[in-house]
């Protein structure tokens, strides 16, 4: 051990060799050099023919901390035998003291909206948005605990965990020799209209449009079907535009070609296992009776800063997509599958705040999420915790989704139309 760090004060023998009720063992008397950080001489035997199974402690060691730092525990020399005197092969694992100075801590419990705990939750703290102490991460009662902040101020608390709605910040003040207590979090239940993408960066909610008669597949994605001057049988049908500047909401109407189509709210399942796993919105499965033709899909996703960022698409034969308004990406064929093969485009930027996603594919099926990476040829970290909301509410100066209420409300309708 380091003598810098750790004083050894005494040595326990344990209660493992005599704990099946056998005679008083013999054991030598271990030699403490705090000088060098080392302990010899911990020996014990049984006085019995017979030896002993299970677990138990066979000695403990009892250190002051004399110093700031991380000292390593070392076993060596160690040597184990049976009462005949032949060696027993064992493992030793060495281990770790860290002792802190003058510190803070801040402690408190991360819950869902059932008032459940969540697990497996990062918890960070920032001060002057560097970090600061040693991360916790919630157990399996939701409780945390952020040690050794060695800074005394205003600090920032995050909570992060992949696939959950981003929770708001905590500012707290700490000061040095303190525990700053129940700095609690909730993680709100995700909605139709305001999720996240979920634990792989890919997107579930959308909203879609078709589906939408085209039987032409040379010019199903480079046409327009939603102009009103569209026509599927026209010899040089109407074209898509460099820019797309759509805000439908669930059962709005399409225009052109959809005029008699709504657009839909579809929510991917999230918790059946194999959909899970399979990043597929699957439009054969919302258009039974499909001929051939086209859909479109929209959304919307938050970035909290700007960020340049991967698009990584998924799709049966091909996808025309656009990006605010954009026209980022069009690729007429068939690419490859999940994760063999993806359509990537590159160098996209997400504004901060929320960023529209309009889509069109011809295929049974499609993907979507955004990835970041260090170069081109970088494999891409996925955005797990970036917020999606199909649709928004009317008011453009509100920066937040529109959601879903649950309850029981009383109230009055008048005689006549309401």
């Amino acid at each position: 051990f380091n003598p810098q760090i750790l004083k050894a004060i005494s040595v326990d023998y344990g209660p493992f060799l005599t704990h099946d009720g056998a005679d008083p063992t013999t054991c030598g008397t271990p030699v403490i050099d705090n000088a060098k950080g080392q302990i010899t001489g911990i020996t014990c035997r049984r006085n019995t023919e017979d030896g002993v199974t299970g677990t138990g402690v066979l000695a403990t060691i009892n250190f002051e901390a004399i110093g700031v730092g991380e000292s390593a525990l070392i076993i060596e020399k160690a040597s184990f035998s049976n009462p005949k005197g032949e060696a027993i092969e064992f493992i030793t694992r060495d281990g770790k003291v860290t002792v802190y100075g003058p510190h803070a801590k801040i402690t408190g419990k991360v819950t869902d909206s059932q008032d459940q705990p969540v697990y497996g939750v990062e918890m960070v703290a920032f001060l002057d948005d560097q970090p600061v102490g040693i991360n916790g991460e919630t157990d399996w009662s939701g409780n945390y605990l952020i040690d050794n902040i060695t800074q005394a101020g205003r600090v920032t608390v995050k909570a992060i965990k992949s696939g959950e709605i981003p929770i708001k910040p905590v500012e707290v003040d700490v000061h040095i020799g303190e525990v700053t207590e129940n700095v609690n979090f909730m993680f709100i239940q995700p909605t139709a209209l305001h999720s996240v993408t979920d634990d792989r960066g890919f997107i579930r909610n959308w909203l879609l449009l078709g589906l939408i008669d085209w039987s032409e597949e040379a010019t199903r994605l480079i046409s327009d079907q939603l102009n009103p001057k569209a026509k599927p049988d026209a010899r040089f049908p109407v074209q898509e535009t460099e820019s797309k500047e759509i805000s439908p909401q669930d059962g709005d109407f399409g225009s052109g070609l959809a005029k008699d189509l709504r657009w839909q709210l579809h929510v991917d399942p999230q918790h059946d296992d194999h959909q899970r796993r399979d990043q597929w919105i699957r439009l054969n499965d919302v258009y039974r009776n499909r001929e051939q033709g086209v859909a479109y899909a929209f959304t919307r996703v938050k970035a909290t800063e700007d960020m340049k960022v991967t698009m990584q698409t998924d799709h049966g034969r091909g996808i025309t997509i656009w990006l605010n308004g954009d026209l980022v990406h069009l690729e007429t064929d068939h690419v490859g599958w999940f994760p063999d093969r993806v359509d990537e485009v590159n160098n996209l930027e997400l504004k901060k705040g929320w960023n529209s996603i309009l889509l069109k594919t011809d295929g049974w099926e499609f993907s979507c999420r955004f990835v970041s990476k260090e170069s081109v040829l970088s494999e891409g970290e996925p955005l797990t915790n970036l917020e999606v909301s199909p649709q928004q509410g009317s008011s453009t100066l509100v920066d937040q989704p529109s959601g879903l209420t649950r309850g029981t409300f009383n109230l009055e309708l008048e005689k006549g139309l309401n």
